[in-house]
């Protein structure tokens, strides 16, 4: 068999008859599986890959060359879930490519997510921008693909650094625009508000006893205002 077959796309699509076509009794109906078939992969191909490793896409499939495999079966379904986990790709596709008796030919196609080609922070001082570039520079790397993860990790950093300077209600908004004149690239845009300083009008103790208040607000970091 020579033609290019979308594996996942007939599995999900028997997965899915079996899901919805139920009768009125809630339970499924019978109906008749297509001929499962065991093969050995031959080869796995890999398209689409720009910035990703190729070795790093086959670990994280979890298939490999030698493995036996069940068409239509759960292997390929998994192998695109544990890809798609990682949270780097917008699209991934498998292929049957052809097969050679009890050989299969396969194809990993990944669409990549856009990788970062710079980053701004806004609505804040020029001071204050120059100490965060420093810390976000360790996890928004130019050049590379970034993550949902990394990009929420980078406005927890920005709101620490406000809250440790009085701002407790900074909100932090991320804006992604594509560049103009280069493919699957963008700009994140993190746009700050500070929202005023927490000022402590009053600070009172109970249940203390042995501890005069002097000490205690002197032990503090934290006053109240005068």
């Amino acid at each position: 068999m020579n033609a290019k077959i979308l594996i996942s796309t007939i599995y999900l699509m028997l997965l899915s008859i079996l899901s919805f076509a139920q009768n009125d009794t809630g339970s499924l109906p019978e109906i008749s599986s297509p001929e499962r078939t065991t093969f050995e992969i031959a080869s796995i191909n890999v398209k689409g890959a720009e910035y990703s490793s190729e070795k790093n896409i086959l670990a994280r499939s979890g298939l490999k060359v030698g493995q036996k495999i069940n068409l239509p079966g759960y292997e390929i379904p998994q192998a695109i879930k544990n890809l798609m986990r990682i949270k780097l790709y917008q699209e991934v596709q498998i292929y049957q490519t052809r097969t050679v008796e009890d050989l299969v030919f396969l194809e990993i196609e990944v669409l990549e997510l856009p990788v970062l080609k710079k980053f701004s922070i806004k609505n804040i001082k020029k001071s204050e921008r120059e100490d965060l570039t420093v810390s976000l520079k360790n996890h928004l790397i130019e050049g590379t693909i970034i993550s949902k993860s990394e990009e929420n990790f980078s406005k927890k950093i920005i709101q620490e650094y406000f809250e440790k300077k009085g701002f407790l209600d900074v909100e932090v908004l991320t804006k992604k625009t594509p560049c103009a004149h280069e493919k699957n690239c963008h700009q994140i845009v993190f746009e700050v508000k500070k929202n005023g300083k927490v000022k402590i009008n009053n600070i009172a103790f109970t249940g203390n006893k042995v501890v005069s208040i002097k000490r205690l607000k002197k032990l503090m970091e934290t006053k109240s205002k005068p």
